[in-house]
């Protein structure tokens, strides 16, 4: 699902956002990194409207996933992450969620499918 080289991107994100949750989004292999305009920076995560309008300019489309980091959690859904998705699935934006838990090395990727929140890929290590 992502390359060895977008895996290293991310987790360098994650470090350098450290101790504030790095947010940003997926076009096809680019990973567009944005800022986290959120009041609680260190446990939440907000995408800044401008940012997400300027990325989907320059990358001529929506991104097909979201991604966060939880600095010193793993990489699992919160409940704001699952409220978020919930959220989500009300637009008919098919996106997918991804969580990258630097202390862990572990990056999941999460869809909801009806009521369900589906892991649907990870990389370990």
């Amino acid at each position: 699902m992502i390359h060895a080289t977008l895996i290293d991107q991310l987790y360098q994100a994650a470090e350098q956002s450290e101790p504030y949750e790095m947010c940003g989004l997926l076009f096809g292999e680019t990973f567009v990194r944005t800022l986290n305009v959120s009041t609680e920076p260190i446990t939440s995560f907000e995408i800044a409207p401008e940012d997400y309008m300027k990325a989907c300019m320059v990358h001529d489309g929506k991104p097909w996933a979201l991604v966060h980091s939880h600095p010193k959690g793993e990489a699992v859904l919160s409940v704001k992450d699952c409220r978020l998705m919930d959220a989500l699935e009300k637009t008919n934006h098919d996106l997918v969620m991804i969580v990258v838990s630097r202390p862990h090395r572990t990056i999941r990727a999460f869809k909801k499918a009806a009521h369900v929140y589906e892991r649907i890929w990870e990389s370990i290590g």
